[in-house]
């Protein structure tokens, strides 16, 4: 997992930003759309998705983080990396909030090797694009176009225990605890795109703990060891306002933070859980 705790370049690697190609392939309604992400973080899935919900099945060569996004139309891939280019590198608050603007983060799930992520969401007709979002760098040749068009097949999201995000930067604080493998799914009833993440607290550690870490860090004092442990747990794709999507988990049994990393421009673009958004969960 490649959960990380406030650098705008991570943040930027997680935003939907990195290669795809693809075959020109129609998905048949009802079936499984199945991603490939290959060793150069290009994905190969259908072109062409019917409205409605559909199962995204993501295998990869190595470490990727698949990730659909919804274009404004006239919004461009080369305006797309101008504004994040800005925005990310050179702290411009104004590039930023055009990308937000005019793009629509529809979720998205990571995948290893030998690993598959398994997706479900919820497409209207229009134009997408499907994205590795793992490596830093991206060629507007290597956003990948999909057409969602024709007759909707309709569906709805899998039954499961449902995490939500509300306000500007909050969570919702139901459910206490989750089981340690199955389906979550990850609503944003804020007005504010999101991560959603969960990473497990060291053991003896406590919510308190992460408290005063997160504390020192907004203070610019120096916060110690992190009392969480970033390498165990899951983190989802970016999820925008009013979206929701659903996701596959197996975790340890534990006491886990969520979390979210998407940044504040407004306030320096510091990462909403330094803003507090952040709570326990139990799992298991």
């Amino acid at each position: 997992m490649r959960l990380v705790a406030a650098t705008v370049g991570v943040v930027l690697a997680s935003t939907g930003l990195a290669a795809a190609t693809s075959s020109s392939a129609t998905a048949a309604p009802g079936d499984t759309v199945k991603v490939k992400v290959t060793q150069r973080n290009f994905v190969d899935m259908p072109t062409t998705l019917a409205p409605g919900v559909h199962r995204f099945a993501v295998r990869s060569v190595g470490h990727s983080a698949f990730q659909l996004v919804r274009p404004d139309a006239g919004y461009s891939k080369s305006q797309l990396l101008a504004d994040l280019d800005a925005g990310f590198e050179n702290g411009d608050v104004r590039a930023f909030k055009r990308f937000e603007r005019n793009l629509q983060l529809a979720g998205g799930v990571s995948a290893d090797s030998g690993e598959k992520g398994v997706m479900w969401a919820k497409l209207k007709r229009g134009t997408y694009w499907a994205l590795d979002t793992d490596p830093a760098d991206l060629r507007p040749s290597q956003i990948l176009t999909v057409k969602v068009r024709g007759e909707s097949q309709g569906g709805s999201l899998p039954a499961a225990a449902t995490l939500t995000a509300s306000g500007d930067a909050a969570w919702a604080p139901d459910p206490a605890a989750i089981p340690a493998s199955g389906k979550v799914t990850l609503r944003n009833e804020s007005n504010a795109n999101h991560f959603f993440g969960l990473a497990r607290l060291k053991a003896g550690r406590t919510l308190a703990d992460v408290d005063a870490f997160v504390a020192a860090i907004t203070n610019g004092d120096n916060p110690g060891k992190s009392p969480i442990r970033f390498g165990v747990g899951f983190e989802s794709g970016v999820v925008g306002p009013g979206q929701a999507m659903t996701m596959n988990y197996d975790l340890p049994a534990g006491e886990y933070v969520m979390v979210c990393f998407w940044p504040m421009p407004e306030h320096d673009f510091m990462p909403h859980m330094f803003m507090g958004m952040y709570r326990q969960l139990t799992v298991g």
